[in-house]
Order: C-alpha cells, then sequence, then structure tokens
C-alpha cells in the first residue's frame, strides 16, 4: 500500500530507513559530510532522486530534498531551502551533478 509523504520529515525518517543516513551540505564548492569528516567533488557524486515540498503558497515555505549517493557508496540527504535561508551555492553545485 502506498503512503502519502506529506513533509520532507517524514521523508527523511523513510529515507533513513533505507540506508540514507547521512546529511550533506554544500561549502566553498563541494558537497561536506560533517559525520564522516569528508568532502565530496560534483564528479564524485550521483544524484537518485529528488523532491520538493511546498507549504501554502509562499514561497518561503519551500525546500528541495536531494538523495545522493557518493562513488565510494555513501548515502545521504541534501536539502535546499527557499526564502531567508536560500543558498545559492547548493544550485549551483546541483547544477554540476549527474542525475542517476
Amino acid at each position: 500500500m502506498y503512503k502519502k509523504i506529506k513533509s520532507p520529515f517524514q521523508r527523511i525518517r523513510s529515507l533513513r530507513q533505507n540506508q540514507y543516513i547521512f546529511d550533506f551540505h554544500v561549502k566553498d564548492r563541494v558537497l561536506i559530510c560533517d559525520e564522516l569528516s569528508e568532502i565530496f567533488y560534483p564528479f564524485e557524486i550521483t544524484i537518485e532522486n529528488s523532491e520538493r515540498f511546498e507549504r501554502d503558497c509562499n514561497p518561503e515555505n519551500k525546500s528541495m530534498m536531494y538523495v545522493l549517493r557518493t562513488h565510494s557508496g555513501i548515502r545521504g540527504i541534501l536539502l535546499e531551502e527557499f526564502g531567508k535561508y536560500y543558498n545559492p551555492e547548493i544550485r549551483e553545485f546541483i547544477k554540476k551533478i549527474s542525475i542517476n
């Protein structure tokens, strides 16, 4: 039976159960996994899935979730927020990654 996932938090919980356990962030044109103290360049990553989440019609309440796998097998999640938490560096980084 298909369950509709309503929020990014529900989706993250589901992904964690499927071995996407690491959180990523982008800084200085690299993807960083603080938990492993590792960095990755765009050519070392594949986007396995992406999802957009919206609440209301307010652009401040939108986010993108990228489900990523590194070529070394590390799986995790990168969130891109819009509105006051928007980071244009994430968008530029994502454009350079291959999509599976």
